[in-house]
């Protein structure tokens, strides 16, 4: 019912309390001269004016957080939506979230480069391109020094083949296909798997990749600590204002691949 609804209500309740008792004591005369139009309004007037002293005045509102300016805070900085809002715990979280990926992307980045120096010395002490064109050339029947005859029989023969330069397909292939087996000082067979060497070689290889990858993992991890920060802040923002929903921020295990990581889970009610 509406503040008016029930004023008016309170209004006729008094007009009618105030004609009962008033009743036994004046006379009928005295009645028809109070209830004249003239006086019943003024009457009306008084009780109106004594119903608005008795209800309370709104508060005024409050400066009101704005959700764009605060996801803007957030999107540069995650957190600084946050504290924009006095959401000072989720700032901390968002803020150090922040902090732990940028060190661990340069941490794996730092660890990738030096395994990916590591096992490229190692291959470069191991792995001899002679041994393998050697052997190319006992089963082909070209002569060791016809590298036209030799590259011509591995591009019929083979899926693959070796570089002319040490690029990245060169360090791959070496270890990855049973091809360049022989190219490995230890190595007896060709086109086999005898190689100890060829085995350590792929996990340092192995490693290295791995440490590329948890960088880029931290990299992503980055990219959506913004994002989700800039909504949540924005969110906050507009619920100071309405008053009307909830949302909690929460950190939960996931699987990525084989590993368990922490992330974000964001729950709104209303």
């Amino acid at each position: 019912m509406s503040n008016r609804g029930t004023r008016n209500q309170r209004l006729m309740l008094i007009l009618l309390c105030s004609a009962f008792f008033a009743a036994p004591q004046v006379r009928a005369a005295e009645k028809e001269k109070l209830f004249q139009p003239e006086l019943r309004k003024s009457y009306g007037l008084f009780v109106e004016e004594l119903l608005q002293k008795e209800e309370p005045k709104p508060k005024a509102k409050t400066k009101a957080h704005k959700p764009i300016k605060a996801a803007i805070f957030s999107a540069v900085i995650p957190g600084a939506g946050q504290v924009y809002n006095r959401t000072y715990l989720r700032a901390g979280i968002f803020l150090a979230i922040e902090a732990a990926s940028i060190y661990y992307i340069i941490d794996q980045n730092d660890k990738g480069d030096q395994l990916d120096a590591d096992f490229k010395a190692f291959a470069d002490q191991h792995w001899d391109a002679t041994r393998y064109w050697s052997a190319l050339a006992d089963e082909s029947g070209c002569d060791i020094n016809d590298t036209t005859c030799l590259k011509d029989f591995e591009r019929d023969n083979f899926s693959h083949y070796l570089p002319d330069t040490k690029n990245q397909t060169y360090y791959e292939n070496i270890g990855k296909y049973n091809q360049f087996n022989i190219g490995w000082d230890d190595a007896e067979e060709h086109r086999g798997t005898d190689s100890a060497l060829r085995e350590s070689y792929t996990y340092m290889r192995r490693d290295s990749n791995d440490a590329y990858e948890n960088a880029r993992m931290a990299t992503t991890i980055l990219i959506l600590n913004h994002i989700v920060s800039a909504a949540e802040a924005a969110y906050t923002a507009h619920k100071i204002q309405s008053k009307g929903a909830h949302a909690s921020l929460n950190i939960v295990p996931r699987q990525y691949g084989k590993k368990i990581i922490p992330a974000l889970a964001m729950r709104v009610t209303w």
